[in-house]
């Protein structure tokens, strides 16, 4: 069964995000900064913790994936 927008982990949007070329920038605390060319996003790094839905598509616009190549 393929994850829906309700129970993403901080774990799968960062696996996700570093098989899309991005890259680990720095981390503090609990939040990790990752690059790719010229865009940064930071992502709360909460482990199994389910993100907020406003989290996950708010992450995902300020890195340019559509929520359904996302979830495929």
């Amino acid at each position: 069964m393929s994850p829906n927008i309700h129970n993403i982990t901080s774990k799968q949007v960062l696996k996700y995000m570093l098989a899309e070329w991005f890259e680990i920038s720095h981390q503090k605390g609990s939040h990790v900064q990752l690059k790719k060319w010229s865009t940064r996003i930071t992502i709360p790094d909460h482990g199994n913790k389910i993100l907020n839905i406003k989290t996950i598509l708010s992450i995902l616009k300020q890195a340019g994936v559509d929520k359904n190549d996302f979830l495929k």
